[in-house]
């Protein structure tokens, strides 16, 4: 969903401000991520220069998807942003990051519960300037790839 600005801030200001997919009431226009825009070789990157709409400094977007765990399991979320980001999973505010820094993989690594079942992450997304990319993936705790996960992208971002 996005993007989001406001009228002279920088990327790092508008960190602070709650648009509408962190709102729980407000309606929010969902779009799919476009093939091409996720990385083929590794597809938990999206790049979001590669799309147009989106064109610009000092700006956020939000992506969400779904996560399927068949059991309740403590995780890492590994993350990587450029530039800053606010992770949610289930709702609740799990990481932070902010200013400028590209992106690389696993940069973050954070600590969560997947309970069974369906999960919701949320990620806001936060642009200076240039590149601007997202990437986000669970493993276990000593970084192995889980081989029963299920991703429901959905309506995407």
């Amino acid at each position: 969903s996005g993007p989001y600005m406001e009228e002279g801030k920088s990327h790092e200001e508008i960190f602070e401000t709650s648009f509408a997919p962190e709102r729980e009431a407000a309606e929010v226009e969902w779009k799919p991520v476009p093939e091409g825009v996720a990385l083929a070789d590794r597809p938990w990157v999206v790049d979001f220069t590669k799309m147009a709409d989106l064109a610009g400094d000092n700006r956020t977007v939000y992506a969400r998807t779904r996560v399927w765990s068949p059991e309740r399991r403590e995780a890492l979320l590994l993350l990587g942003s450029d530039d800053g980001a606010k992770v949610w999973l289930n709702g609740e505010r799990v990481h932070g990051v902010t200013g400028s820094r590209g992106q690389t993989d696993d940069q973050d690594r954070i600590e969560v519960v997947l309970p069974g079942g369906w999960n919701t992450l949320l990620v806001q997304v936060l642009n200076g300037s240039g590149g601007w990319s997202l990437s986000a993936r669970f493993t276990d705790r000593e970084g192995k790839a889980f081989g029963d996960l299920k991703v429901d992208a959905g309506e995407g971002m």
